[in-house]
Formats: C-alpha cells, sequence, structure tokens
C-alpha cells in the first residue's frame, strides 16, 4: 500500500475532482460515511449517544459535518463545535454546515471562555469526532487549538480523528505541542507518513484506510513512491520451498565478526541466519575465540580466523575472500570492534568481495570513517547496509537527533551516496534503494528494543541475500519476518524481557504465517511495488 504525503494526497484529489469529474461534495460524503462506519463499531447502538463534533475550515471540517448529520439520524445527540467563524466555513463544507443547521442540530463556535464550561460537556459525553485540522496543518498548534486539544486529552473519552488527529503534522508525524490522543483514526486512500512515523503514530489509535471512490490509477503511484510492507507484499517475495530441494539449494550464509569480550552478537547473526532458513551458515571469527562459537553453536560451522588477542587482523581478507567463493552471502560486523587490525581488515575487503553483503554494527562503524569504501564495497556487490540512528548519524556525518527527525530522508540520502540498499532500525523500519524506492516496515514492538534482536536481522538478511532474493527484496523480507516474530512474541508475552534468540526461534513461525496468508491480489502489484 502506498503511503502518502499531504502534497500528494491534495494532487490525488484534485485529480479525482479535475480529470475524472468527481464531485468534491460526493468524495466528502463519502469520507463522512467511513467516519460513520467506524464510529458504529466504537458504539454499537448509537440511539442517545451524546457525540460532539469538533470542525474546523476546509475539507476537514466538511466531513465532520457530513458525521453529524448522519450520526443524528441514526439518533445520536450530536452537538457541533466550531474552531474558527462560521464565515470562514465555505465551499463543499458550507453546504454540509447548512444542512446540519436545518436539520436542526446544535452548532457552537468555541471560545477561550467557554472551554471550562466545554470540559464539564466533555465529561457527560460518550464520543468526540476530531475534524478540526487536516493534513495540511503544519507547526505547533495556535490559538484555540492548543487548549481545546487539552480539555479533550484530559476528558478521557474516546475520539475518533478524521484523516490525521489534529496537532500531528502529515508528512512527518511531529508533534510540536499538544495532539488530539484518538482512540481510531480514519484516513482517506492512502495511509499519510504521519501516522506511521514517531511521535504521531503514538496519537493515531488504531487506524484504519477508507476508500471515499478515488480511482485506483490515481492512488498506484510510480518507482520514487513509498509503500507500507504488508503480509501480501512479502508473501509475494519469499521463493517457493519445494518438496524434492535440500541444504544447498537454500544457500550458504557466511557471518564474520566477534572479539575478545563480543562473541554473542556474531552467534546470534548465524543463528538468525539459521533459523530464517538458510541451507548452511559457518560463522568466520578470531581463532583465539574458535572455542566459544563452537559451543554456542550446534547447527552452523566455524571457520577460524587470524587474530592478535582476540581481535581480527589484515591477513584474514584472504581467507574470507576465499571462502566467498562457495558461499551465497557475507555478514559482516556484529562484535568485530573497531581495532586498528578491524579497519585494515574492511579496507581489504571492500571493492573485493563480490557475494551479496549485509553490513551491520562494527563494520558500519569502521565505514564512517571513510565512507567512499562502502562506496566501492557497492560497486562491485549487492549490499545491504543495517543501521539503527546513531550508526546512520555517523555514517551521514549528522546527528542522531537529525536522523530521527527525518529517517525516510536520511535512509534516501545514505542510500543514494553509497549505492546500496539501506535498512534504518527504528519504530518504524525505513528501507530505501540507490534509485530512490522506499518502504515503511511497522512490524515489531518495544520488545525487540534488547540487545542481539539486531544481530538476528543481520542474519536474517544474509539468509534472504542466500536464497537469491535481491537486496531490495532481502531486506524487505527479512525486516518483515524479524518484526513479526517479534509481535508473535510480544502477543503471548507483552512488551518486555524478550530474548534475541528467543526472536531468532520464532522466525520459523513467522514465515509459515506469510508463506500460508491467503493471497490478496497479484504479483503484478508486488512488480508494481518494487
Amino acid at each position: 500500500m502506498r503511503v502518502v504525503t499531504a502534497r500528494e494526497m491534495q494532487a490525488i484529489d484534485r485529480a479525482a475532482v479535475g480529470q475524472y469529474g468527481i464531485p468534491g461534495i460526493i468524495l466528502m460524503e463519502n469520507a463522512g460515511l467511513a467516519i460513520v462506519s467506524q464510529v458504529e463499531k466504537l458504539s454499537q447502538d448509537l440511539t442517545d449517544k451524546r457525540v460532539l463534533v469538533f470542525a474546523g475550515p476546509g475539507n476537514n471540517g466538511g466531513d465532520g459535518f457530513v458525521v453529524a448529520r448522519h450520526l443524528h439520524l441514526l439518533g445520536a445527540r450530536v452537538r457541533v463545535y466550531l474552531t474558527c467563524e462560521p464565515e470562514k466555513i465555505t465551499q463543499d463544507a458550507a453546504v454540509n454546515l447548512g444542512i446540519v443547521h436545518k436539520l436542526g442540530i446544535s452548532v457552537y463556535q468555541v471560545e477561550e471562555q467557554s472551554l471550562s464550561k466545554l470540559s464539564i460537556m466533555l465529561r457527560m459525553s460518550d464520543l468526540v469526532v476530531d475534524a478540526m485540522l487536516g493534513t495540511g496543518a503544519r507547526g505547533p498548534l495556535s490559538g484555540i487549538y492548543q487548549d481545546l486539544v487539552k480539555v479533550i486529552n484530559e476528558s478521557g473519552i474516546p475520539v475518533v480523528a478524521v484523516d490525521i488527529p489534529t496537532g500531528v503534522e502529515s508528512d512527518t508525524g511531529a508533534v510540536h505541542s499538544e495532539a488530539i490522543r484518538a482512540t481510531v483514526t480514519v484516513t482517506f486512500a492512502l495511509p499519510k507518513r504521519g501516522l506511521l512515523l514517531y511521535p504521531g503514530a503514538s496519537y493515531t489509535g488504531r487506524w484504519h484506510v477508507a476508500d471515499i471512490g478515488i480511482p485506483q490509477e490515481l492512488t498506484a503511484g510510480d518507482d520514487e513512491s513509498l509503500y507500507l510492507v504488508d503480509e501480501t507484499l512479502v508473501k509475494g517475495v519469499l521463493p517457493r520451498r519445494e518438496p524434492n530441494q535440500h541444504k544447498g539449494d537454500f544457500g550458504r550464509v557466511l557471518v564474520v565478526g566477534g572479539s575478545r569480550g563480543l562473541s554473542g552478537a556474531p552467534t546470534l547473526a548465524a543463528y538468525g541466519a539459521v533459523r530464517t532458513g538458510a541451507g548452511l551458515v559457518t560463522l568466520g571469527g578470531p581463532a583465539s575465540l574458535n572455542g566459544i562459537f563452537a559451543t554456542k553453536l550446534t547447527e552452523a560451522m566455524t571457520l577460524p580466523l587470524p587474530d592478535e588477542d582476540g581481535i581480527l587482523t589484515k591477513e584474514a581478507a584472504a581467507e574470507i575472500v576465499a571462502f566467498c567463493q562457495r558461499a551465497g552471502a557475507l555478514a559482516i560486523g556484529p562484535g568485530l570492534s573497531t581495532a586498528a587490525g578491524v579497519k585494515e581488515l574492511i579496507e581489504a575487503l571492500a571493492g573485493v568481495v563480490q557475494i551479496p553483503t549485509v553490513i551491520d554494527a562494527d563494520a558500519l562503524n569502521v565505514l564512517a570513517e571513510d565512507p567512499k569504501l562502502l562506496a566501492l564495497w557497492s560497486k562491485n556487490a549487492s549490499v545491504v547496509i543495517t543501521p539503527h540512528p546513531g550508526e546512520m548519524a555517523r555514517l551521514l556525518d549528522s546527528t542522531v537527533e537529525e536522523i530521527t527527525k527525518d529517517p525516510i530522508g536520511s535512509a534516501q540520502r545514505a542510500a543514494g551516496a553509497f549505492g546500496c540498499v539501506v535498512v534504518l532500525k527504528g519504530a518504524p523500519t525505513i528501507i530505501t534503494t540507490p534509485q530512490g524506492q522506499g518502504q515503511i516496515m511497522n512490524r515489531g514492538n518495544v520488545a525487540m528494543a534488547t540487545g542481539g534482536t539486531g544481530d538476528v536481522l543481520t542474519g536474517c538478511v544474509a539468509a534472504c541475500l542466500a536464497w537469491g532474493l535481491d537486496a531490495q527484496r532481502a531486506a524487505i523480507a527479512a525486516t518483515y519476518l524479524h518484526g513479526l516474530a517479534g509481535d508473535l512474541w510480544a502477543q503471548d508475552r507483552g512488551r518486555a524481557g524478550l530474548r534475541a534468540q528467543e526472536l531468532a526461534d520464532l522466525l520459523p513461525l513467522a514465515h509459515r504465517q506469510v508463506v500460508e496468508a491467503p493471497q490478496k491480489g497479484d504479483d503484478r502489484v508486488v512488480q508494481q511495488e518494487l
């Protein structure tokens, strides 16, 4: 599913009206009916339910007037509160406000001095409809809005937000002051970025995309559009596993990492590759630590590499390159350290390794000191990098604050600069390609915010690369399976205490859930979105 900016959605709306001749008032009516449908799911019998509709200027307020009318006809006791002077409401919204008046629905204008009385009214009500500000709003709330939003939130009653909660920026998810904390957000035609990006995502509640009659040709997007990764897309990406296939058909992964005191990270990466379904997995680490690796791993093999006091040295490069001749994918970085010998090793491998590679953790930190090496690596091999915001900040010579403020733009900038697929880990995870294609992956939860889960993801990506998936598809499949495994754990056990190995153990179940899910659409949709 495509995810849009406010400007993209406005262009789609204009095209629906201008090119297809769909009257704006019809789109407004459909939007209002979609909201009413969600209200009915919340309240079931609406008879005598007290509903307050807060409406601003523009189409967002117009949608609210349609909602007020239909809820009134369904037996609810509706009051409409305007956040602006009535004369500022024009065009289609004014037509619907006029109908509200003719039906005898009470209409008031919110004023500062009436907020205390309104606070009491809210506590006596059953539901609020937030139709104040739409997707075009930017910056901190001003005027009556900030105090009004605070009063609504303090009431504690359910809120249904129209398109996006008031106070949440549509493109960035930024919340500058107050914002409505919605129970449900009904967004139209396509999800907006601010519904998925934090902090806005924490204000939207359960969000629902409503079809309001916009032709599919307008919502389809193009190669530069941003898409939400869903189960249908991932099912179309995963390769079939035939009954007569053997371990050699499912790829060989080499994981390179580890150092003194950091033996767990590469072990988890190797285990993640095993549990994702790689046919053969080998962990290449410091020879002096090989006993530890062999003890920790049962299903994976080990490759002792030259080291000095538990740190890999440049001399390991020749053995890694030789092993890559019979491997399908390389994962490098977990627990590697950033010692001088490791830096020399990375320099020796960049531009020489030619098999698909996933680069993470300390390998990224080393490459951040000379980003040209990462671009060189990507010229000779298909590369996926999996940085968290701190690692991304170092790669782009930026700050964590700047990365988290614009994760989509940051990921796109890195993918273009280094010629690789970027998986920017976070909530949500962002996937981008050098060509500008992007995906948002909002699977996963806060239980995964613990040491080692990123290493499992590294192994998961490597396994998908070893299957023969290209870098973009490998990143999509791996991040979804990884996030789904975390969600499966949280369903049973909550949102704290997850161990990385437990996450890896749920990868086969996640894979089964995707493969057995009913197919929606067809392969043509997958090809178009990728």
